[in-house]
């Protein structure tokens, strides 16, 4: 008997979770687009200021599947509470966050749930919502799971589990598809 056979015998199953974004550790700026004064990457840190009000950095090839729920997370550090990370179907927030703690580098998610469907949905790991004071912004390591494809519909990790469940990877990030455990 495996592992996973070994587990099952407890009422649990194996769950296949999915990063939707690609280079969510940020080894380049490969994949990721801005509007801002500058953007760039070292040591899988994405550092960014603003230029005006809404500045952003962003991906815009997340697929979002109308009614599914979806979790987002990052670890970020901002000079400013003014600062936010969302996920956005084309039309609607999904899911978004401000960051919390200001000057520290810390590990932030949302769980929402879509509206529309989209081949185009956007993940802004970093948008600066001040009118000016521009400084810089760090992130790194992000993740979106659609967590209703991963867990099926009606069983889906509330956001405290599925931090629970990040915090059992390396730098609390989903690096492509890797299988779980999920006793619920």
């Amino acid at each position: 008997m495996n592992k996973f056979q070994f587990l099952k015998c407890f009422s649990g199953r194996i769950v296949s979770l999915t990063n939707l974004l690609t280079n969510g550790n940020f080894t380049s700026t490969s994949g990721w687009s801005h509007n801002g004064a500058s953007f760039s990457v070292a040591s899988n840190v994405a550092q960014f200021v603003a230029n005006s009000k809404y500045d952003a950095v962003y991906r815009s090839d997340v697929s979002i599947t109308n009614g599914h729920i979806y979790y987002v997370c990052e670890t970020a550090k901002a000079p400013s509470a003014s600062t936010s990370f969302y996920l956005t179907d084309g039309t609607s927030v999904v899911a978004s966050s401000g960051f919390l703690t200001i000057g520290e580098y810390a590990f932030i998610s949302a769980r929402g749930t879509a509206t529309h469907t989209s081949s185009s949905g956007r993940m802004h790991v970093m948008s600066d919502n001040r009118s000016s004071g521009f400084n810089t912004i760090y992130a790194k390591y992000a993740s979106v799971i659609d967590l209703t494809a991963c867990f099926g519909e009606g069983r889906e990790p509330s956001q405290s589990e599925m931090d629970t469940i990040m915090a059992g990877f390396s730098n609390n990030w989903l690096n492509g598809t890797q299988s779980i455990f999920w006793g619920a």
